[in-house]
């Protein structure tokens, strides 16, 4: 199954235990980590509670992990960002007895957010991909991860909204097309070409346009 079908799928899902392990499962089958572990949050207590870890394709409990995650710095700068973040274990800024149990070493934090709140966040970690471990895979998780949830924030990163001009441009630039080769095939300026792309890059929140195509081509866009 292509990521957009199984992502569309898992958004209509209403059970929340179901659609978590739906969601950690499709990651470590879509994405170059064999670990994923998702957890939920509440912005009043500040508590993470373990729901679900998906470790080399092994589903199980991890209900007994609660946590102020206030006493783990990493993780809340990245909830009170909203933002994906890379987090390498270093001295005492990660509990000891997660980093001996799961043996980290680093991983990475994607928030799961609602409505523009954090509701939760996902531990990715066991990465088998390239090094150094690039940018552009770390922002389509995230975006795999809003559209999975079905987040109700219509402004959010993974709520994409491209026309179809600005979809065909991004195919092009991934197929390699100057930006005279795209203008003369789409009979348009190569301004408003331009245009096209900038808008693209914007509504992706990528920051350039190779990011944006990168993005675009794991979420299955083009397909």
């Amino acid at each position: 199954m292509k990521m957009k079908t199984f992502v569309e799928k898992v958004a209509k899902v209403r059970d929340p235990k179901r659609k978590a392990v739906l969601m950690i499962q499709g990651c470590t089958q879509f994405f170059p980590f064999k670990r994923a572990s998702i957890y939920s949050f509440s912005r009043l207590s500040y508590v993470g509670e373990g729901l679900f870890v998906v470790d080399e394709d092994v589903c199980y409990s991890i209900k007994s992990i609660k946590e102020d995650i206030r006493n783990i710095p990493p993780i809340y700068e990245a909830i009170i960002q909203n933002k994906p973040k890379y987090i390498q274990i270093r001295d005492n800024n990660y509990p000891q007895k997660y980093v001996e149990d799961y043996k980290l070493t680093s991983f990475i934090f994607i928030p799961i957010c609602y409505d523009k709140t954090v509701v939760g966040g996902v531990i990715l970690d066991k990465y088998n991909g390239t090094h150094p471990l690039p940018q552009d895979l770390i922002d389509s998780v995230y975006l795999y991860f809003q559209k999975a949830f079905g987040s109700g924030d219509q402004n959010s990163r993974g709520d994409h909204q491209l026309s179809k001009r600005e979809v065909e441009v991004l195919h092009k630039l991934s197929l390699g097309y100057s930006m005279k080769e795209m203008a003369s095939t789409m009979k348009i300026s190569e301004f408003t070409a331009r245009d096209y792309i900038t808008s693209a890059v914007r509504k992706l929140g990528a920051k350039h346009r190779t990011e944006a195509v990168a993005m675009a081509l794991r979420m299955g866009i083009f397909e």
